[in-house]
């Protein structure tokens, strides 16, 4: 018995010794070396395994920023002059005229070629041909922003109701009217013409321009007046441009 123990350990140290030697007979097999090309995929693939969600949480906060510049730049960059008309809709007939404004602006060299007013409507009610009316779902988030722009300044010239009106002046944001027009320009305009706000004249009716009333919407016993930023820096322009639109 201990004989057979002894060749089955012999044989078990056999083999072993066999697996051992065959192993060292094997010839030896050197790494290969990677390429330039290989150890830029994997080190990008090393990279990526371990830092994904890095990149990722760091590309939406870059997208959300550069979002949020493209809308600033969009809407609140000052414009080379920009005017603003309420419950009203700027149609064809006076972009048109708009057009024919900066042409003047630019023969008057007042501006160079290329000036281009910026002319919109806010918080908008008015008529379609049909006669219903439109009402702005977001009246209110537009009166908002409208007031922020004049009182920055990046609103040259409005055309608002008086309700609107007394509200900006309230604030300070209004320029004096006998500041903008000369008193003969003011004269010709005539004194019934004028807003008066504390006694100070702080704006002209838009009775006094046919084609501006033609524009509006009369709704709620509105009444409107020409008002200019207190903080435009267009003060040439804004004078030119009322002058042009009471004449047009």
């Amino acid at each position: 018995m201990d004989e057979v123990k002894k060749e089955s350990k012999t044989y078990v140290e056999y083999l072993a010794d066999k697996e051992l030697n065959e192993e060292k007979s094997r010839p030896s097999v050197e790494p290969k070396e990677l390429t330039k090309g290989e150890r830029s995929k994997k080190s990008l693939a090393n990279f990526w395994f371990y830092n994904k969600w890095k990149v990722l949480i760091g590309a939406v906060v870059v997208i959300a920023l550069i979002s949020f510049v493209v809308f600033f730049v969009q809407n609140f960059k000052k414009k080379d002059f920009a005017v603003v008309l309420v419950n009203s809709q700027v149609t064809e007939e006076f972009n048109k005229a708009v057009y024919e404004f900066d042409n003047s602006v630019v023969e008057k060299g007042i501006k160079e070629s290329g000036f281009k007013t910026e002319v919109r409507d806010a918080y908008r009610h008015y008529l379609r041909d049909d006669k219903t009316e439109v009402v702005d779902e977001n009246i209110s988030g537009s009166i908002q922003r409208l007031s922020q722009e004049f009182m920055q300044g990046l609103v040259d010239v409005l055309v608002v109701n008086t309700r609107c009106a007394d509200e900006y002046n309230n604030s300070n944001g209004i320029l004096p009217i006998d500041e903008v027009l000369t008193t003969d320009e003011l004269a010709d305009i005539g004194e019934d013409m004028l807003y008066y706000i504390d006694g100070k004249p702080m704006g002209i009716k838009v009775e006094a321009s046919s084609f501006l009333k033609d524009h509006l919407y009369y709704r709620d016993g509105d009444d409107y007046i020409i008002v200019v930023s207190k903080f435009s820096k267009n003060t040439e322009l804004n004078r030119e441009f009322i002058l042009f639109m009471l004449a047009y």
